[in-house]
């Protein structure tokens, strides 16, 4: 398997408990066709430390 690089940045925005649900609904659909299994989440402040998420399917 070959190992790609990626480098996005964007700015950051707010948001709620609704938006992030949509967000990893859409990444667990539209994700496993390009090998994704995880995201990085901040909410933009200085020191905010990444969340890694694991977009996979919900676990029992």
């Amino acid at each position: 398997m070959t190992g790609t690089r990626l480098i996005y940045r964007s700015q950051p925005f707010g948001f709620d408990t609704a938006m992030l649900a949509g967000i990893l609904s859409a990444a667990r659909r539209n994700n496993p066709q390009w090998s994704i299994s995880a995201g990085l989440l901040t909410d933009g402040t200085a020191g905010d430390p990444l969340v890694a998420v694991d977009c996979r399917e919900p676990h029992p």
